[in-house]
Parts: structure tokens; C-alpha cells; sequence
């Protein structure tokens, strides 16, 4: 019987997997820039000396770079332009699956966070939830809701509940996108 070229492969890559850890033995050394979080004294390695340990550096400190952090959203919505030509395709009513990505930027606070995700979901959703399969044009300040409006209306919305303006990009589609910042 033959063997299968598969499973020699397999057997090979299990010979060179590493070996199991057991408690009390001593693991590997970390490597050079890598940080240990613990509290506790570190192990000896078997003959290698005492390890390095680097303390974690403060969360807050960013060295003047300016951290982003992104999240992204979808709805569904119908629309019509009522400003464009009669003969335009988009004058007539109809929709799409939006997708907003909403980016606030910053240094981080005391938590080591520009914001927590959960925060910023806080703000946003409400937001996403008064377009979602609804008309854009029937909401205020949306009548003639061009993706660019659309961009505009959104960025002031959230940036009033979140207290700094963050970049928007609306996809209307997976090809056409508009970025407000």
C-alpha cells in the first residue's frame, strides 16, 4: 500500500511542532523587546541567568502620535436625488446597503484607550438606527440626501454626542465612497 503524500507531510510538521510545556518546567526565554505582564517573580532558565524582564510602559504616554481607532456600521435605506435631471437614474426612488465607518482620533486616556469601543457604539448606533430602512429623504436635514450630505449630517450628529469631530466615510456602494474629516 501506498502512502499518501499528505500524510507524510503531516507527520513531518508534527516532529517539528514544539514540545509541551509541563508545570515547574522552565519555559522559553521571550525574546529580545518583547514585554512580560507579570507580578510575580520570573523562573530561571536552566543556566541562562536571571530573564529580563521590561516593565509595561505608561498607556497614556503616545510620544505625540495621534492613535485612530474605527468602527463600522451598516443600514439599509431607500433615497432619491431631487436635484438632478429628470433623465438621471438616481432621481427615481430607490436603495442601498449603506456602510459608515466612524474614526476618532486622539491620545489615549488614563485607560490606555482614545475611546472604548463600547462608548463609541453608544453614540453611533442611535444615530445609524434613525436612517435604517427608512426614507433619507423624509428625515430633516436629509431631503436631498446625496452621499456627501449624507456624510456631512452624520458627522455633525455624532460629533455633538461625542464631543470631538471624527472622520465618516459612507460607502453607498462597494465602489463609491465619500470621507468627511
Amino acid at each position: 500500500m501506498r502512502r499518501s503524500k499528505y500524510r507524510s507531510a503531516t507527520r513531518q510538521y508534527e516532529d517539528r511542532r514544539p514540545a509541551r510545556i509541563r508545570p515547574g518546567q522552565p519555559a522559553a526565554k521571550p525574546s529580545l523587546g518583547s514585554t512580560i505582564f507579570h507580578d510575580t517573580a520570573m523562573p530561571r532558565a536552566a543556566g541562562k541567568g536571571d530573564w529580563d524582564v521590561t516593565v509595561p510602559h505608561d498607556a497614556t504616554a503616545t510620544d505625540g502620535q495621534t492613535i485612530r481607532i474605527t468602527a463600522t456600521y451598516t443600514f439599509e435605506a431607500a433615497h432619491f436625488l431631487p436635484k438632478v435631471h429628470d433623465g438621471h437614474k438616481c432621481r427615481r426612488l430607490h436603495g442601498h446597503n449603506y456602510r459608515v465607518d466612524v474614526s476618532v482620533a486622539g491620545g489615549l486616556d488614563e485607560r490606555g484607550f482614545v475611546l472604548d469601543y463600547a462608548e463609541l457604539d453608544g453614540i453611533v448606533q442611535p444615530v445609524i438606527d434613525e436612517l435604517d430602512h427608512r426614507c433619507l429623504n423624509d428625515i430633516p436635514g436629509l431631503e436631498n440626501p446625496t452621499s456627501e450630505i449624507l456624510a456631512l449630517w452624520l458627522r455633525s450628529r455624532i460629533a455633538a454626542k461625542a464631543g470631538t469631530k471624527p472622520m465618516i466615510r459612507v460607502w453607498e456602494t462597494p465602489r463609491y465612497l465619500v470621507e468627511v474629516s
